[in-house]
């Protein structure tokens, strides 16, 4: 195997595996409906996983406490910063199109809306 082979294994190997050392999952299931201000929208997604689902399917995101955030969606995962800028939150990736979209909490569950889509959280 050549080096650069090697190395995409193993670095398939990290990510998958950044995975499922699973953090604890976003939980809002107790806030009323509303949309979120920026120190909400921290509070309830650092270092924590969010499941849902967008017009592209399945998209599984692990925000971490160092503003790292790892996802995965049809089998395909990238990585890239997290941030929140006002009261958005903001997902630049290394290759997939970057965002800011705008929190709610809706029936329980988490949604994010802008740059034309909308994610649900499961």
């Amino acid at each position: 195997m050549k080096n650069s082979q090697k190395y995409f294994v193993a670095l398939s190997c990290l990510i998958f595996l950044s995975f499922k050392a699973s953090a604890e999952e976003v939980n809002v299931s107790g806030m009323p409906d509303k949309q979120l201000k920026g120190p909400e929208v921290l509070e309830v997604i650092k270092g924590k996983d969010l499941n849902g689902t967008t017009i592209n399917g399945d998209v599984q995101h692990s925000f971490e406490e160092n503003n790292q955030i790892f996802s995965r969606n049809k089998g395909f995962s990238d990585s890239g910063t997290w941030s929140i800028e006002g009261d958005q939150l903001c997902i630049k990736f290394r290759k997939w199109e970057d965002s800011c979209r705008s929190v709610f909490v809706e029936k329980g569950k988490l949604k994010l809306e802008g740059s034309g889509h909308t994610y649900i959280q499961r």
